[in-house]
């Protein structure tokens, strides 16, 4: 890349944060994440798990769901899109897909698909019904990719503070949070300190599982 994401750029805020969630097929005897794991333990060939490219977010969040949860007998099949995972999902190619509730809304409200689980902390608005990772087995577990704003190294923190309080003004008003919710994600708003520290954890957490899976760009 031509430029270095840690010295040229200060933390601004970040706009929202949307965990991922695990979908099964509706008609599907998975009803858990527990049950997808007795699954995959039972079979006798890899379970095909899809989501998006390698290297991705939800690569990524896969791989530490399946570290977290002793899996060993499950296949990670990348896609350039959600819809094409899902419809792979819905034509029984698939046993499971990693999604956001945003590209999958409409197949989970019918019910042509179902989520077992979520990645983040805490339950979602839109889906109460749908337990945590951590509530599912994974102690503590959670992953929360997140939309934010950064700003040009040396960008005066007086300017820095006033797009910062600007943003968290204006996801604050009903019409934009209610817009933003209706998609899974959840706004926040914080501050340039609290944007440095999300990025310092996850870098910690995700370089050595990059450099594991020996991830590269491309």
């Amino acid at each position: 890349l031509p430029y270095n994401a840690e010295k040229d750029f200060t933390p601004v805020t970040e706009i929202a944060r949307v965990g991922f969630i695990l979908l099964v097929p509706g008609d599907s005897p998975v009803k858990t994440f527990q049950d997808f794991v007795a699954m995959t333990r039972s079979s006798t060939t890899p379970v095909s798990v899809g989501g998006l490219g390698r290297g991705s977010s939800m690569h990524l969040a896969w791989e530490l769901i399946n570290r977290g949860a002793g899996i060993r007998n499950v296949e990670y099949i990348a896609y350039r899109t959600p819809g094409q995972s899902q419809g792979d999902l819905l034509g029984g190619r698939l046993s499971m897909i990693i999604d956001t509730f945003g590209s999958s809304r409409a197949f989970v409200e019918n019910g042509r698909l179902r989520a077992i689980a979520i990645t983040s902390g805490n339950r979602s608005a839109q889906q109460p019904a749908v337990p945590t990772l951590a509530e599912s087995g994974l102690k503590d577990f959670q992953i929360f990719p997140w939309i934010g704003l950064v700003a040009p190294s040396g960008t005066p923190p007086e300017r820095v503070l006033a797009i910062q309080q600007a943003v968290a003004e204006a996801i604050a008003q009903p019409a934009v949070k209610a817009r933003l919710e209706l998609f899974g994600f959840t706004p926040v708003g914080n501050g340039p300190s609290d944007m440095a520290a999300t990025i310092r954890v996850e870098r910690a957490r995700f370089a050595p599982l990059v450099k594991e899976l020996g991830i590269t760009l491309e």
